[in-house]
């Protein structure tokens, strides 16, 4: 989060920034707490975020986890430290909520970062005011959840991220 600016100086981020600097100014924004927003329009979100996915063969049926997000709507995001709602010209059109990683201090869990793709840019501006917030916020670290086998991941190293893995493999003997 160090090197993160939201300013996105420099050539590597000009179109991100001329994308920033359009939608704000072609558009009225607005972020609203999650208890702010009516359950029903978190879930239109899921929807259109589902369709999407389907639609645009990103995810088969079968592999789309909708369900824990309608979840957590319907249990008002308990557990999570932030649920923000990105509202753009009246309408709920995205979600960010995450939470600081239990056994990382200073490390927060960017865990949903959806939107219902109604807007050139959504995508780009969610995952802004998702960084946005996060720096604010003062954490020095950002575990930006898999998406490592699509376009995400580009997205994600532009701003010098740094991929760790770790894998812990446990088993369990049962003894008679």
């Amino acid at each position: 989060m160090a090197k993160y600016d939201s300013s996105l100086p420099g050539g590597r981020f000009k179109d991100m920034r001329n994308a920033k600097n359009k939608f704000y100014r072609e558009r009225e924004v607005a972020i609203l707490d999650a208890d702010k927003v009516s359950k029903a329009d978190l879930l239109r979100i899921v929807d259109a975020w589902k369709e999407n996915m389907v639609k645009n063969k990103k995810e088969s049926v079968q592999d789309i986890y909708d369900l824990k997000y309608r979840n957590i709507i319907s249990d008002s995001f308990k557990g999570f430290l932030t649920s923000r709602v990105l509202v753009v010209d009246g309408r709920a059109t995205g979600i960010n909520a995450g939470y600081e990683t239990p056994n990382h201090p200073g490390r927060f869990a960017g865990v949903i970062g959806l939107h219902d793709y109604s807007v050139r840019y959504l995508g780009v501006i969610l995952w802004l005011e998702d960084l946005d917030w996060i720096k604010k916020a003062g954490y020095k670290e950002l575990d930006m959840q898999g998406s490592e086998n699509d376009g995400r991941l580009k997205l994600k190293l532009r701003f010098g991220a740094k991929i760790e893995r770790k894998t812990d493999t446990f088993a369990i003997k049962l003894i008679s």
